[in-house]
């Protein structure tokens, strides 16, 4: 390092430097001085020089790993703190650390240098090896107490950057570059926070491969907490405006991420407390799939002829939960989809009509796939048997639970003719009635 034009810049620097170690008790002593008088030094503007040898220490660094010499000299460790080439390197830290040598303060100021200097070589940092060169020094365990000088934002938007720069793998970064192990750590995910808060915007990009690099290393590496914030990120971002390949994107992400998973399921909905928001905009986009599914695949377009399909996706925004109770002649179409065996699937066990079930909380909906069926409306605190969670998701159903007159408080046809006010009226004004309104035309609600 003596012989790099550039150290003396490094401690210009030293604002950076300073924040890796404050925090730190100042009764955690060195051999001259406390970790205050470091401190002290790193923001002066006297550059202290690297200390003198007469010998090459990197060849003396070189015996020692080939065990030709076990114990190094205290002047020549002195030396060695200087060397980014040595005192960056794992197999140094663990010697200092095994060793139990009380750091001097100019071994302090050469290994935050060669720390300093790395990051502007390659803006990288090494804050985890100088954590585990001071925490050695104490038996009191000061580890928490430092941890907030260590993340500090700087030293956190380098790494986050060349992350995503170069597109690294979750851990490879950051087991190149500490030596630590690659996920599990907290410096990993506070890197991986940044990185996802910083570049959320991937999911849009044309490039699929920076997508799909996008979801498994930032995405599916986060923390619940991380995750539910990127995603209130993406939501507030895109709108409503959002691509069809974004939606189908994130809803299969989101379905299958082992911390979230699908709202719509029972077992599921812990997992979203305390992120109502985020998961209510998963809700529509889901619901707006449900809805096509059932409309697309059960409902020919000549059945459809009233519009009911985009009747319901208006009401999309309201809906909680969904079944499609498919009939046993339909059964070869619900084969040919790739979530065939959701439980959001049910089956008759005689009827010639597939049945889709809409939860709005305050009441449910039933739509039949063939012409000539009513739609039938309960309300959720009625005797309804579906009102029960566990009928609702029961496996096999009969249309006459479904078309239960007695539990229902509507029961309303697609039918219009003559001087009769359309069907939608009609629905929009009973469904109005427990507080179920659709999206307007401008986005809003009304």
């Amino acid at each position: 390092m003596a012989n790099n034009p550039n150290w003396k810049e490094a401690y210009h620097r030293a604002s950076v430097a300073t924040t890796i170690v404050k925090g730190l008790e100042s009764d955690i002593s060195f051999e001259t001085g406390t970790i205050e008088a470091v401190i002290a030094s790193l923001e002066s503007e006297r550059v202290t020089r690297p200390p003198k040898s007469e010998v090459d220490l990197m060849e003396v660094w070189q015996e020692h790993l080939a065990g030709k010499r076990p114990e190094i000299e205290r002047k020549h460790l002195r030396g060695m703190f200087w060397l980014p080439e040595i005192s960056l390197t794992k197999p140094f830290q663990n010697y200092i650390a095994n060793s139990k040598i009380p750091l001097r303060r100019s071994a302090i100021k050469g290994f935050v240098g060669c720390v300093l200097l790395k990051w502007n070589r390659i803006p990288k940092q090494d804050l985890q090896a100088l954590e585990k060169l001071i925490i050695n020094q104490s038996n009191t365990g000061y580890i928490e107490k430092v941890k907030p000088h260590l993340f500090h934002p700087e030293a956190i938007d380098r790494t986050s950057r060349v992350f995503i720069e170069n597109r690294c793998t979750s851990g490879k970064l950051i087991e190149e570059i500490f030596g630590i192990p690659a996920s599990g750590t907290e410096y990993s995910e506070t890197v991986i926070e940044r990185a996802g808060l910083t570049d959320y915007r991937a999911i849009l990009s044309a490039d699929r491969t920076y997508r799909n690099w996008f979801y498994e290393h930032v995405l599916r590496q986060s923390e619940k907490k991380t995750l539910v914030k990127i995603l209130g990120l993406v939501f507030k971002e895109l709108g409503d405006d959002v691509p069809e390949h974004v939606k189908d994107e994130l809803k299969d992400f989101i379905i299958l991420h082992p911390s979230l998973g699908d709202p719509r399921l029972p077992a599921k909905e812990p997992n979203w407390l305390g992120a109502e928001e985020v998961m209510l905009r998963v809700l529509e986009w889901l619901s707006e799939g449900d809805i096509n599914v059932f409309f697309n695949l059960f409902v020919s377009d000549k059945t459809d002829s009233q519009g009911r399909k985009a009747f319901w996706l208006r009401y999309a925004h309201r809906v909680r939960r969904t079944r499609v109770i498919v009939a046993p002649n339909d059964e070869t179409k619900r084969q040919s989809l790739k979530n065939k065996d959701s439980q959001l699937f049910g089956k008759f066990r005689y009827s010639e009509t597939t049945a889709f079930v809409l939860d709005f909380g305050s009441v449910k909906v039933v739509e039949f796939g063939a012409a000539g069926h009513a739609c039938y409306i309960y309300e959720s605190k009625s005797g309804w048997k579906l009102n029960d969670s566990k009928e609702f998701w029961k496996t096999c159903f009969t249309e006459k639970e479904l078309k239960d007159r007695d539990s229902a408080s509507q029961r309303l046809t697609h039918f219009t003719s003559g001087r009769r006010r359309r069907w939608e009226q009609e629905f929009e004004q009973k469904l109005a009635l427990y507080g179920v309104r659709p999206k307007s035309a401008s986005h809003g609600y009304y």
